[in-house]
């Protein structure tokens, strides 16, 4: 039988028909799928609309990928650590900088993770301070929360280690830049969360926490104060390549977020130090006039090593010094004369940092066989660097030298910072009552350690000897008969008498003397006058003695806050600079990070501590106060008539303070009297 179902004669341009068929169709379905998409969209923005939304920017679902790596090297993810503390929750100092990342058009190939916590509120309104949050932000402040975790301290290295590897794991590319924002504050790290007790990252919990990325960083930046030190750079140099930092104080309006992202956008395939250098230059630009007491360097984290051993191998003949007292004192007299950091008297703290490059050049006739190696190894490693005239002598690394410190801080920075068994070894060798542990177990620079000497100066038996006399010009002479060897540094001390209240009023402590040659006879230069803050006698402090300038701290409320006034006496000019004003060192070991620029309106109130002499009570006092209105001048004005204590004070090599005799001073009518107090 035949078969009836016979297939149909095929017709010419048949298959172009049927496939038009089959596209409509797919266009049809399209058109509705996209009808249900609108919908959908149009739910979803509803919804989204009545989520908080960050000041001003937009808040939008991310609808791109993530950048990939290219294997050109073009792509970024960039990872911004953002513990806000009271920087955030006073004064919107992080939502600022938030604010700057928001004015960049990030294309695909650059990613901007941020990580927030650590501070009581926001004052953007996406961010939820009972979270900790990661977010995207893109596409001129376009923004997506990606997670909100439960609340942890973002001083814990592993907060930090868990934000690192999701973004290397969920958004990876061929560079990744860190940058950690917060308080600084040297050996005492940086994050200091206010929600968990001011706990923050250590120099060896910064170490822990990178170490979990499982990403090398093409650079790590601190957005912090005091955070460019060499036992830094040290803990991170297996992780990253450059390293970004300030070996100073930094203000709260920190780093010129625009500025670097603008700069990784158009630049891709730029290294760390390239964007490190931006980081640089725009920061400074945007300091302003406070740019005179800023500083931030790049360093080459692969130059560090060396470095170090370098570093190591000087503090072993730092460790022979202190076996001869004239070479020791010499050693300790160059490096008291470098520049140091975050503060230097008890009213900003000691910080105990110091630059390594001019603690190296200021003692170089006592490091004469290691110090050139330092210095050439530290300017190999640090391949950018800034700074303002009032920290013209910044190098682009400090590293710990105890100013001022006990065996607590001694302690703790042999558990989280040291590296350098040489240098222990001296810090022992050079102090009494302290001991590094037998067991430290630092960086293996495969050197032989220096042994230190049998007989050091911290073990011999020594006093310091000296006497006082008025000579027949009437001046006050300071004659030092014996220990003389052991001296380090002489000052004086000035009081005002008041006999109304009998207490001494503290002026200050400054070096301000006429010296022998032989630097055993010291001769007061008083000459009735004081310098004053706009007509007003101020509380001058010394904090540092360089060959072109003494730099000094005042104590000041502004606008009813304590701080510290930075003033400069240049040795060129013979006169006074007002700097701007510091808050210090905080209660936890940070740096408060409210330095600025003093502006018209502002209310200075200057303090002065009074101590009764019965009672040995102490109390602080407003002396004078005005607001600000134009130009602030410090200049040296003749002190009001009344009588002066006078006393000198004698610093020796292991920090020990000795007082001379003190002497009445009288001002009256422009002509000075000098006259030796009654002995009890």
């Amino acid at each position: 039988m035949e078969n009836q179902y016979q297939p149909a004669p095929k017709k010419k341009g048949g298959f172009l028909k049927v496939l038009l068929i089959i596209l409509g169709v797919i266009v049809l379905l399209c058109l509705v799928f996209f009808v249900i998409g609108l919908f959908a969209a149009d739910e979803e923005e509803t919804a989204m609309s009545d989520a908080p939304q960050p000041a001003g920017t937009q808040q939008a679902a991310a609808q791109h990928e993530a950048a990939q790596p290219s294997g050109d090297g073009e792509s970024w993810t960039v990872l911004l650590y953002l513990c806000g503390t009271d920087l955030e929750s006073e004064n919107g100092m992080c939502s600022q900088n938030l604010w700057e990342c928001a004015q960049v058009e990030l294309p695909e190939n650059v990613n901007l993770l941020v990580c927030t916590g650590g501070t009581a509120a926001w004052q953007t309104d996406f961010i939820d301070p009972d979270y900790i949050q990661y977010h995207r932000i893109f596409n001129m402040g376009e923004f997506e929360t990606l997670e909100s975790l439960p609340l942890s301290s973002m001083g814990q290295p592993s907060t930090l280690g868990d934000f690192l590897r999701y973004g290397v794991e969920n958004f990876p590319a061929d560079n990744y830049g860190a940058v950690l924002w917060n308080h600084g504050g040297g050996m005492s790290g940086v994050a200091f969360d206010e929600l968990h007790d001011a706990d923050s990252l250590s120099i060896a919990e910064l170490g822990e926490g990178f170490s979990t990325a499982n990403a090398s960083f093409e650079f790590i930046g601190f957005d912090a104060c005091l955070m460019a030190t060499l036992e830094g750079a040290m803990a991170l140099s297996p992780y990253g390549n450059y390293m970004v930092a300030s070996e100073e104080v930094e203000p709260g309006s920190g780093w010129d977020y625009t500025a670097m992202l603008d700069y990784i956008a158009a630049n891709p395939q730029a290294t760390g130090a390239e964007v490190g250098k931006v980081i640089c230059d725009a920061y400074m630009a945007k300091c302003g006039a406070w740019g005179e007491s800023c500083t931030l360097s790049v360093t080459d984290l692969s130059k560090v090593q060396p470095l170090a051993k370098a570093f190591d191998v000087m503090a072993g003949e730092m460790t022979l010094d202190t076996g001869d007292v004239n070479t020791f004192r010499a050693l300790k007299q160059g490096i008291a004369r470098a520049e140091s950091y975050g503060g230097n008297t008890d009213a900003e703290g000691y910080f105990n940092l110091v630059d390594i490059g001019d603690m190296v050049m200021n003692a170089q006739s006592v490091l004469a066989d290691t110090g050139d190696d330092v210095l050439d190894a530290l300017f190999g490693a640090v391949v950018y660097n800034v700074s303002g005239s009032a920290r013209a002598n910044a190098n682009g690394l400090a590293t710990f030298y105890p100013i001022k410190a006990g065996n607590r801080e001694l302690d703790n920075y042999v558990q989280s910072a040291a590296f350098s068994k040489n240098y222990l070894s001296y810090l022992s060798a050079s102090r009494k009552g302290w001991k590094a542990p037998s067991d430290f177990v630092g960086a293996d620079f495969s050197n032989v350690e220096a042994a230190a000497p049998d007989a050091t100066v911290a073990d011999a038996d020594y006093s310091v000897d000296a006497e006082t006399w008025l000579n027949d010009d009437g001046s006050f002479v300071l004659d030092i008969k014996d220990g003389a060897d052991y001296i380090e540094g002489v000052y004086f001390s000035l009081y005002q008498m008041d006999y109304a209240y009998n207490e001494y009023m503290f002026l200050g402590r400054d070096d301000d003397l006429n010296v022998s040659d032989d630097l055993l006879q010291y001769t007061d230069n008083f000459r009735g006058v004081w310098p004053a803050l706009n007509g007003v006698f101020v509380n001058l402090n010394l904090l540092e003695s360089t060959d072109d300038y003494n730099l000094y701290s005042i104590p000041i409320n502004l606008n009813g806050e304590q701080m510290n006034l930075r003033a400069r006496y240049n040795w060129a000019t013979e006169s006074y600079q007002v700097l701007g004003a510091v808050a210090g060192a905080g209660d936890n070991g940070f740096s408060a990070r409210k330095e600025r620029m003093l502006k018209d309106g502002d209310v200075i109130q200057v303090l002065m501590t009074g101590q009764n002499w019965e009672s040995g009570e102490e109390s602080v006092y407003s002396v004078g106060e005005f607001t600000v209105s134009g130009s602030v001048t410090l200049e040296e004005t003749p002190l009001t008539d009344g009588d002066y204590l006078y006393q000198y004070e004698m610093d020796d090599v292991l920090g020990d303070t000795y007082y001379s005799a003190e002497v009445i001073m009288e001002c009256k009518d422009g002509e000075i009297s000098v006259y030796e107090t009654e002995e009890e």
